[in-house]
């Protein structure tokens, strides 16, 4: 025997070295008196209000509160004001010492709203729902019209390309990739299959099963995008290098205004696209689109 963890929930408890009378760590009175009233406390002032995660000793009321006990570890997360602290108790593994973890997540969001490249917030609260055991309530809400919208009104039964506005500049990654990672979240927090479903339909339409009929990731499939908006891909004697993710279709069409880059007239949205290099609006490639799409293919490829 090591270091002994002896954490309760408030926070209390104690532990000690070898042998719990001789060599205690913390303090501890063997007839429990005071009660729970010594203990390993983190203070959390938020304006006039100050807070225990743990609720002891301030006693201050907390908005919810949960303990998890586990073999040499504890959890203790609670939360006031929209403001979540989850403190975590533990004792590693050939190392003689109890160790403390506190992470704290300012204002916890009243909805959610999909990541994207000028919003990275939302990537916060997917981590807490798989580490913090948080409620995937307003993940499950925002998918929620999506899968209607697949089993209902979608040519190709996907959770994405049904509006008008799941169309702008690299969509491709930030609307239909992340769309499918969302649903991977809401897979491995609820087990319902629905969810792995549309991820692989949100894959499906990348890879060809689309309005433009193109597979949006280069080298891949009997009609991939072949002449993308990318440097070192315009001297390349196939026309691209294996492994990109275009933007995709953007009615918007920057590049028309700038650069006199013509597209077909009249077409929908889903249309709007242009296996051309100079459509920098449409075509054009980078890295942090392709990490959506790495994230979405090894996410399914990790439930095989």
């Amino acid at each position: 025997m090591a270091v002994t963890n002896g954490t309760c929930r408030p926070g209390g408890g104690y532990n000690f070295y070898k042998d719990a009378k001789f060599r205690r760590i913390t303090r501890y009175r063997y007839n429990s008196v005071p009660m729970d009233s010594v203990g390993r406390y983190f203070y959390i002032k938020d304006g006039a209000t100050v807070w225990n995660p743990g609720w002891k000793p301030c006693k201050t009321e907390l908005d919810s509160y949960e303990c998890r006990h586990g073999l040499n570890y504890t959890r203790i997360t609670g939360v006031k004001n929209k403001v979540r602290a989850s403190v975590l108790f533990f004792v590693p593994l050939g190392v003689k010492a109890e160790t403390y973890a506190m992470v704290a997540v300012d204002h916890m969001p009243d909805g959610y709203v999909p990541a994207v490249w000028g919003n990275v917030a939302e990537l916060a609260y997917l981590d807490m729902l798989v580490h913090f055991g948080s409620s995937p309530d307003l993940l499950l809400a925002h998918l929620k019209p999506y899968l209607e919208e697949a089993n209902t009104v979608s040519v190709f039964k996907s959770p994405y390309g049904n509006r008008e506005s799941d169309f702008f500049w690299g969509c491709n990654s930030e609307g239909c990739c992340w769309r499918g990672v969302e649903c991977l979240y809401a897979y491995r927090m609820t087990g319902e299959e629905q969810y792995r479903i549309q991820a692989e339909r949100c894959l499906n339409y990348i890879l060809g099963q689309n309005a433009t009929g193109f597979c949006y990731v280069t080298g891949f499939g009997t009609h991939p995008t072949s002449h993308p908006h990318h440097r070192l891909s315009y001297n390349h004697p196939k026309g691209t290098l294996p492994g990109f993710l275009a933007g995709g279709p953007n009615p918007a069409r920057q590049d028309a205004a700038t650069d006199g880059v013509k597209y077909p007239k009249d077409v929908p949205a889903d249309e709007s696209y242009l296996d051309y290099q100079p459509s920098y609006a449409s075509n054009e490639v980078t890295i942090n689109w392709n990490v959506t799409l790495f994230a979405l293919t090894a996410g399914l490829d990790a439930l095989e």
